[in-house]
Parts: structure tokens; sequence; C-alpha cells
């Protein structure tokens, strides 16, 4: 529903006060235009103050606070991961934090393997077949909220020849899809 401040300026005023000493009306449409401005303004302000809803002023603001300096022409939707990826670090170094961040940064679920001996972490993206969108954004932000010394490796699931032979497609219906090779290691019915 749109709001429309003349109107109700119009209908909130005594009847009679919008009448001059003439009994002329008065415009109230300046007036209400301004509030009109004000209220879209308030709108826009409610909007990107909060991450998940932040789609332009707003996300510069948080990327500049944690010096993201990837942002230009990446979607909306992975420059909020990113954000909500740096919340989360909160500088500590711990299997749920990575988990965490991962898992906002993806959308699916991670499962982090720490291997103490060798002193390196590995990242198996379960909830998301092939390689994630955004994963060279989503190494720079766990670098930094890794320890220095400490590794990382990442590992994908793939279209497995068993997950192939189950579809039951010839070579036909294959190609018949239209699909690019990362969008066939990734496929999923």
């Amino acid at each position: 529903m749109s709001t429309n401040y003349k109107d109700i300026i119009k209908s909130e005023l005594p009847d009679g006060m919008y009448f001059d000493s003439e009994g002329n009306e008065v415009d109230i449409t300046a007036m209400g235009i301004q509030f009109d401005k004000v209220q879209a303004d308030v709108n826009k302000l409610e909007k990107e103050i909060i991450v998940v809803t932040a789609e332009d002023e707003g996300l510069k603001r948080e990327e500049e606070a944690f010096d993201i300096g990837f942002s230009d022409g990446k979607k909306v939707d992975l420059r909020r991961s990113a954000i909500i990826g740096r919340y989360r670090s909160d500088d500590l170094s711990s299997v749920p934090l990575i988990k965490s961040i991962a898992e906002a940064f993806t959308n699916g679920e991670v499962e982090v393997t720490e291997h103490f001996e060798d002193t390196y972490l590995t990242i198996k993206f379960v909830g998301t077949m092939g390689v994630p969108e955004g994963l060279e954004d989503l190494k720079v932000i766990l670098r930094e909220a890794v320890l220095a010394h400490v590794g990382i490796e990442y590992e994908f699931i793939f279209m497995t020849w068993d997950q192939f032979d189950s579809y039951n497609k010839t070579w036909d219906m294959w190609d018949a899809l239209n699909l690019m090779w990362d969008e066939f290691e990734a496929y999923k019915e």
C-alpha cells in the first residue's frame, strides 16, 4: 500500500483547517509531497541498514567497515554473504566458526575436519554439488579467520559414475540438456 501524505494530512485536520480566511482551500500538496519523500527515504534506510535486505549503500558501508575490496561487480547475495561471514568470524579460529562462515557464504552444508598433526583444515562442501559460486571470495574471508600457520584444503562433490548411471539417460538425453561441463559435474535430479 502506498502512502499519500496529502490525503492523510487532509483527513487528520479538523474540518475547515485546510481553508484560508477567505474560504479558499489551502494547497497542502507541497507538504504532502515532502512527507512522501521523507517516507521513501525512511523505507530505503530501513532496507539498507539490515545486511540481508541491503542492496546498495548499506552493503557499501559494511564492505568499507570490514575492508572488503572484492565487491565490485559481484552479485548482491555474494556481497551479503561476505559481510555475514565477516560478522561471524569475530577474530576467532574454531571449527564451528569456520563451518558457520562457509555455510553462510555458500548457502549449503559443509564439513570441517581438523588435521592437528599436519596443521591444516579440510572444508568439504557437502550441500552443494560442484564448486560453489564465490569460492575465491570465501577463501579470502576464511584465510583471515583461520590462524596464519593453519593450511586450508577444499573438497567438492561432483557427480560420480554411479550417480550418472542411476539417471538412466542416453547420451542423446544428456546432450539435450545442453549442460556446460561444470553444470554437468554438479547435475542433480
